[in-house]
């Protein structure tokens, strides 16, 4: 059975509200990269048999640029997954903290097959999908000024997430496939939270994930 992910009740709330078809194991991981990896990794553990993948669903915020990968209401796959703001900053930049016989692991892949397959599951619904790059943050992005800063450190970034990493480094620990959709509910420029779609995304996104919980023929080669 696979388990779905989710920072907050309300986003996983949305994906069960949208009628998935198929029994899946459920998650309320908690808000921030420590949160996630603690109740991930507690509810693993726990586990036997472990899950046959995991799939993280939740909100993001777009990087803006002066062409615009992703705006609000879009989703988007992840590519790769990084600890975007695990580093040394200074002078307004972010760069990689370097300890001497120390490997501080901040880049992660989630399962590039089954994000294909959820692409192709997705395209028969006619729902178009953006991939890139996600940064998992602490801190998120309230301003322009921050977002460049991320950007700065990382230019193919997509968008900005508080879990994502996480999940991903424990899932690798597990051995276990993992995939990660979002739906952008905010430009990082945008600092008027009264202004992010934060509803409107997180029942798009569920609308969205639920699709893939139709029919399993297409997970069948994770069993």
């Amino acid at each position: 059975m696979i388990l779905v992910v989710s920072a907050t009740v309300f986003e996983l709330e949305a994906f069960f509200k949208a009628g998935p078809k198929l029994p899946v194991q459920q998650l309320v991981c908690g808000i921030g990269p420590v949160e996630a990896a603690l109740h991930l990794s507690l509810f693993l553990a726990r586990q036997e048999p472990l899950p046959t993948a995991v799939f993280n669903i939740g909100i993001a915020g777009a990087y803006c640029r002066q062409q615009e990968r992703a705006h609000v209401l879009d989703i988007c796959l992840a590519e790769q997954e990084e600890l975007g703001d695990l580093g040394k900053c200074e002078g307004g930049s972010l760069s990689p903290l370097i300890v001497k016989n120390c490997v501080l692991p901040a880049s992660f892949s989630p399962d590039a097959g089954l994000r294909q397959r959820m692409r192709r599951q997705l395209g028969a619904f006619g729902i178009a999908c953006t991939s890139g790059r996600f940064i998992t943050v602490s801190c998120a992005s309230g301003d322009r000024e921050h977002g460049n800063m991320i950007l700065g450190r990382y230019p193919d970034a997509l968008c900005e997430n508080m879990e994502g990493a996480a999940l991903a480094r424990v899932c690798a620990h597990f051995n276990l496939p993992f995939a990660e959709l979002r739906c952008i509910s905010n430009m990082v420029d945008d600092p008027g939270r009264q202004q992010w779609r934060l509803q409107e995304a997180c029942a798009r996104c569920g609308q969205v994930a639920a699709l893939l919980f139709q029919e399993d023929s297409w997970l069948h080669s994770l069993s």
